[in-house]
């Protein structure tokens, strides 16, 4: 079939007929999925992330540290430096200070790529967001020796029905992110929603979709509060885009802040 013969052909007979391979509007994402609790025995909170067909899992593990030099605990990411300078941005790490100067929170968080369909970044992204969301802070108890004020260790600390009650994560913003694929449509011509002059602008791409993109722009904006505050922005590929272009994905990218404004605090719930 012209599918597997010639993938980027069939993409693109989908696109001169102003439509995509799965039915979708080109400013649309896909159906969105996320549970929480996942991974309960072996992590503080943990997530599980379907967008369509790509599915991503997620964990949060915590570690005891010393407290840097502005007394609040960090984020370790699993090769994602990026994503890792995001996340410590969003939460107030104050809250991840066990003692002042000896001894804070570190929140390890890695993940799982169960399935690529394309876009796993942004199913990334909203997994951690999910799974920070999800943890909990036992409340615990430093033990030191007196002798040498080294920490030896810390104990958790139980109410009289030996029952541990901790305590959410503080967050400052909610991050929502949105990957719009830049297509060049010299020669195509059409009206639909998402486009944007010679320049085709695919919401979510799938990894079938991939094959026709000449760029991509990923935007992560605030869920949490109406400032419309960008977080994060990136542009990759050979194509270069414009204050319009710029504009349309921005407004995309808000867009699906509001839709997953609610299932991001909620978890366990579709969209």
């Amino acid at each position: 079939t012209l599918r597997a013969l010639d993938p980027k052909a069939f993409v693109s007979s989908f696109i001169v007929k102003d439509t995509r391979p799965d039915g979708r509007p080109f400013s649309m994402c896909r159906p969105t999925h996320i549970s929480t609790d996942i991974l309960q025995k072996h992590t503080a909170g943990s997530a599980l992330v379907k967008l369509g067909d790509t599915q991503v899992l997620c964990g949060v593990v915590l570690k005891v540290g010393v407290p840097n030099t502005a007394d609040t605990g960090d984020i370790q990411c699993d090769n994602d430096p990026n994503l890792e300078q995001l996340l410590m941005s969003v939460l107030n790490l104050k809250c991840l200070l066990i003692e002042p100067g000896k001894a804070a929170w570190r929140l390890q968080i890695s993940w799982q790529i169960l399935n690529d369909d394309g876009n796993c970044d942004d199913a990334k992204v909203l997994a951690a967001v999910a799974a920070l969301r999800n943890t909990i802070l036992p409340p615990v108890q430093l033990i030191t020796n007196n002798a040498t004020t080294k920490t030896n260790g810390i104990v958790e600390i139980q109410d009289d029905n030996g029952i541990t009650k901790g305590k959410p994560l503080e967050f400052t913003t909610c991050p929502v992110p949105l990957t719009v694929g830049l297509c060049s449509l010299a020669n195509h011509q059409g009206d639909s929603e998402g486009k944007n002059d010679n320049t085709l602008l695919i919401a979510d791409p799938t990894v079938e979709e991939q094959v026709v993109l000449d760029g991509t722009l990923t935007i992560i904006v605030d869920a949490m509060n109406d400032s419309k505050d960008i977080l994060y922005l990136r542009h990759s590929g050979m194509m270069g885009i414009g204050r319009k272009e710029l504009a349309v994905s921005a407004h995309m990218a808000y867009e699906r802040a509001k839709e997953l404004d609610g299932i991001l605090y909620a978890g366990n719930k579709d969209k």
